[in-house]
């Protein structure tokens, strides 16, 4: 008897999946950092520089979000940051770029980086 109780009833969905794990690179763009950057951009815009094949050392560039302003205009952009998570994500952005390392908490031969017509942080 107990089975013909069951029998008529369907079988509960599956429950929705977890939502995914927030990642640490979601704190750069997040609107108040998207706000920021873009208010730097553009006041560097103002600045009217010549960057036509300027070369540029980008220091500490999180997932290199600022690297895309200096390509536009023309440089060549050597771009680091010391956190492998964010270098990895900037290499997967900028898979043709030279995206370095760069932890500035170690003793570092400045010499090796090279030379840059521009050094942005």
């Amino acid at each position: 008897m107990r089975l013909k109780i069951f029998a008529g009833r369907k079988a509960l969905p599956d429950p929705p999946p977890p939502p995914p794990e927030p990642s640490p690179l979601d704190v750069f763009v997040k609107p108040d950092s998207l706000a920021i950057n873009k208010a730097r951009q553009d006041h560097l815009a103002t600045l009217g520089l010549d960057l036509s094949n300027k070369t540029v050392l980008e220091v500490g560039a999180g997932i290199g979000l600022h690297t895309q302003f200096f390509i536009d205009g023309g440089c060549a952009v050597t771009i680091t940051d010391g956190d492998p998570a964010n270098v990895a994500a900037i290499r997967k952005r900028y898979p043709d770029h030279d995206v370095r390392s760069l932890d500035l908490d170690l003793a570092l031969d400045a010499e090796s980086l090279g030379r840059f017509d521009i050094v942005y942080c």
